[in-house]
């Protein structure tokens, strides 16, 4: 978000590009939120299909980088696991991983569970709203 100054280490310039990308989220979720339900859907078919296509051109530019092939043969055929079972501190990194996922998905139950009435069992019943009408 900042970027180092050349006059001073304690100044901080703030950077363009990220200052313009957190404008243009503000400008969304304003236009989701203040504007109804009918301003979503229109929100959404800008933003549904834009993580893909941000995915798929990395994967394409990856893909053409140089030492890209020796990148794919150790990832999927030249597997080291001495590193596994010689150090620690592998485990311990995978294992906050895992718990930091976790959290997210709770959060995500969190919000889905906020849909449903009160009076309803989500631990036996078939149905969750996702919607209220």
């Amino acid at each position: 978000v900042l970027k180092n100054s050349s006059i001073a280490q304690s100044e901080m310039i703030i950077s363009g590009r990220v200052l313009l990308s957190a404008f243009t989220c503000w400008i969304i979720i304003y236009y989701c939120v203040f504007r109804s339900l009918r301003s979503v859907g229109a929100v959404v078919k800008v933003c549904f299909p834009l993580p893909f296509a941000i995915l798929i051109s990395l994967t394409v530019r990856g893909v053409f980088l140089d030492g890209a092939v020796d990148g794919f043969k150790n990832y999927l055929i030249q597997w080291n696991t001495t590193v596994l079972t010689e150090s620690t501190d592998v485990w311990a990194d995978a294992t906050g991983q895992v718990l930091y996922t976790m959290s997210i998905c709770v959060g995500v139950m969190t919000t889905f569970s906020s849909f449903n009435p009160r009076s309803q069992n989500v631990a036996l019943g078939k149905t969750f709203n996702y919607q209220r009408h």
